[in-house]
């Protein structure tokens, strides 16, 4: 941006505005969400043009609280909290997600583009007194959906899966009350399937007295899907095959989805494109969230390449 500004031809059309948060690792509830309430009191909504996967998948934290009579490893029970625990933990590892493409989504329309272009191409338990049986454990799991999930449906899939040790051990179940999104997704399920799901609920009498707490304590919904095709588009991905021109023949931006989340959730109301992307090749990724997060050079003016031509570009724009 020093750069353009130091130029004597340069007379920009449009306002650049650089947002730097400090908390994007833990969503940026104090940093981005701060700035952008400043913006979208400065701007209003939607009043930003562009800020560069085209959205991001949900996300669902999902805590097991278990809590079961204690004792003493002279006279144990035949199983403590932690066995349970870790039978829940089989339970959910031994039925993972089934993936699906969705047609005409952004992974339907990159994989298209690779077809067409490039043909060639565990949760940590505690356990403290040796000679004490647990009396409570606790298991955190972490989701990132996809758009054919829901955080009710993933809810009810954990419920389900649990119940064969919930019978085994005669566990009482309190799954997510209260929960809105739980609630919700079993309001809309089938008389039928209510009717199987209430009788998977049913209470036995406890032997281990123990309780089974389902809390869902941090969760986000997947973000709108940003325009892949019109004028926005077109330009930033002409500036992307531009910029990486001398780097391969062919260079075809092809969009996708952003497996992790990022703070640009807080700026969903400044704009409706949100390009969540860092232009750089795989080499520049190596080393992401490693000991030494080193950057090639090569790969470095690279990025400075594309951010010049991209504020060049989206300035002179009639959008």
């Amino acid at each position: 941006m020093e750069a353009l500004l130091s130029q004597e031809n340069y007379n920009p059309r449009r306002t650049v505005i650089f947002a730097f948060g400090f908390d994007e690792e833990c969503s940026g509830p104090r940093g981005a969400a701060s700035i952008a309430k400043y913006l979208e009191e400065l701007y209003g909504k939607d009043g930003i043009a562009a800020a560069p996967a085209v959205y991001e998948k949900g996300y669902l934290d999902v805590w097991f609280d278990l809590d079961v009579v204690g004792g003493h490893s002279s006279t144990p029970t035949p199983h403590t909290s932690i066995g349970m625990m870790s039978e829940i933990v089989v339970a959910l590892e031994s039925s993972p997600f089934q993936p699906k493409i969705i047609k005409n989504g952004p992974i339907h329309e990159a994989l298209i583009c690779f077809t067409r272009y490039s043909p060639y191409t565990l949760p940590a338990l505690t356990y403290y007194k040796i000679n004490s049986l647990s009396e409570f454990t606790t298991l955190g799991v972490n989701h990132r959906y996809a758009p054919q999930d829901s955080i009710g449906s993933i809810q009810h899939r954990i419920v389900s899966l649990v119940q064969g040790v919930v019978r085994k051990y005669n566990i009482t179940v309190q799954a997510f009350e209260g929960d809105e999104d739980y609630e919700d997704y079993l309001r809309s399920m089938t008389p039928a399937a209510r009717a199987k799901d209430d009788h998977l609920h049913t209470a036995w009498e406890p032997i281990y007295n123990a309780k089974l707490v389902l809390e869902a304590r941090k969760k986000s919904h997947i973000t709108p899907q940003t325009p892949t095709h019109g004028a926005v588009w077109d330009i930033f991905a002409g500036t992307v095959r531009y910029t990486f021109a001398d780097e391969a023949k062919i260079v075809v931006p092809a969009p996708g989805a952003m497996t992790g989340n990022t703070d640009t959730r807080h700026y969903l109301d400044l704009s409706q494109n949100i390009y969540r992307w860092s232009p750089g090749s795989l080499k520049s990724f190596s080393n992401i969230y490693g000991v030494n997060e080193k950057l090639l050079i090569t790969e470095h003016v690279n990025m400075v390449k594309f951010y010049y031509d991209f504020i060049r570009n989206f300035d002179q724009a009639d959008l």
